[in-house]
């Protein structure tokens, strides 16, 4: 009975202990998220890398900053005339046209609000401003812009250029030495401008159409023309050479769709002068062989003829008025583009934003930084697994230098 009772006894008081007892749990239970405190934990222990890369990142953005030269655009605000509204003589004229059955186009030339700044942009218009003298204030002299692109090369230059052609270029070199360069012409001729390209002149008209740009308002109609340089009065000039620049281009093809009008009516104007003419001498023939018809089928023929001859007649009138019209405008030296505001040089340079690349270089740094500390603890998660920890060294050994694996504390 007693060892009974003992036993009894024992194993209360065993249950009794195991209930006030605290459950031990395992020193570390791997989670599926990262929460709050494991995030500062890490950042903790990472400073080392992650406060590197956020220096280095902020270094890199300056050294950017500062070696990036400011940029000055001026701006100009013009009208533009289209074609349509400064020939309105010559619609006129062809709607008169129209009007006896006869088509000979719309009279106008299709200069419409991407045209204008198709034509700015268009190699013609481009080189003419390179070819332009401009007040280039670096150097206190007046050049062309082909020479201040493009400078003559010194010493090291030629050494450097020299270099090139004989290694990563000998292939070329060789090839146009068997083959012999193209004979290519020395002027290309479009409407009336003819203009010749080599590369000095082919790699200014690469940077002006970077540093031109237009756009049209299309509510108001207003195009503005903006130049982007180092130089603010060199932007002032160039905004308003371009308008000059593309003005004449505008006119002269204007003048030379309206050419092609004057040929053309001209053509036309020939013609029916021949052909009243050949009317009028029917109708009198008709006349002298029958003075005084009395026949039905006679006065039918004679109603025709004389119908014919007022046609003609008419028609040879409207060309005429129109010829007349189309030589006048001819004439005309229109002004297709109309100022609103000139450009001035900017007082204060439009770019490039320093703050914002340094902030950018901050935020990038300290990213790469939280990568890398990323990188690095999941490397230590996986160190107990010996076929991971095989592969991350070799990883590390490809991707990571020697030196920087050592300053880190990263064994091989």
């Amino acid at each position: 009975m007693t060892d009974r009772s003992d036993t009894s006894s024992s194993s209360i008081q065993t249950e009794i202990n195991a209930r006030h007892t605290p459950t031990i749990r395992e020193p570390f239970e791997e989670k599926a998220g990262l929460s709050l405190l494991d995030f500062l934990l890490l950042v903790a222990q990472q400073k080392r890398i992650i406060g590197l890369s956020t220096v280095l990142g902020v270094a890199i953005a300056l050294v950017v900053a500062l070696t990036t030269p400011s940029k000055y655009s001026a701006a100009a605000l013009v009208i533009r005339e289209t074609i349509s509204e400064t020939s309105s003589a010559l619609t006129g004229g062809l709607a008169a046209l129209s009007g006896l059955g006869i088509n000979i186009g719309s009279g106008t030339t299709g200069l419409g609000e991407e045209t204008y700044e198709d034509i700015l942009k268009s190699n013609e218009v481009l080189l003419t401003i390179a070819k332009q003298p401009f007040f280039i204030a670096e150097l206190n002299d007046t050049i062309n812009l082909v020479g201040y692109y493009n400078p003559e090369p010194g010493i090291i230059g030629i050494i450097l250029a020299g270099l090139k052609k004989i290694t990563i270029g000998l292939p070329r070199t060789m090839i146009d030495l068997v083959q012999g360069k193209p004979d290519l012409p020395e002027s290309l001729s479009t409407g009336q401008i003819t203009y010749s390209f080599n590369e000095e002149e082919k790699n200014t008209v690469e940077v002006l159409s970077e540093v031109i740009s237009a756009g049209v308002s299309r509510q108001s109609g207003i195009m503005t023309i903006s130049v982007t340089t180092t130089d603010p009065l060199l932007s002032a000039q160039l905004a308003s050479v371009a308008i000059k620049k593309l003005a004449e281009r505008v006119r002269e093809i204007y003048h030379e769709n309206t050419k092609q009008d004057l040929e053309f009516v001209q053509e036309r104007f020939s013609a029916a002068q021949a052909e009243l003419n050949a009317s009028e001498e029917a109708l009198a023939r008709f006349t002298d062989q029958n003075r005084d018809p009395q026949t039905a089928n006679l006065l039918m023929e004679m109603e025709r003829l004389q119908r014919q001859v007022d046609f003609k007649t008419q028609l040879y009138s409207e060309l005429q008025a129109q010829l007349t019209q189309t030589e006048i405008d001819l004439q005309k030296n229109r002004p297709v583009l109309t100022v609103v505001e000139a450009p001035v040089p900017p007082l204060e340079s439009s770019g490039p934003r320093r703050k914002v690349m340094v902030l950018a270089g901050l935020v990038f740094g300290f990213g790469a930084g939280l990568g890398l500390a990323f990188l690095g603890d999941m490397v230590k998660r996986h160190k107990a697994d010996d076929e991971a920890e095989a592969k991350l060294k070799e990883i590390q050994v490809e991707l990571i230098p020697a030196w920087v694996r050592n300053w880190l504390g990263i064994s091989s």
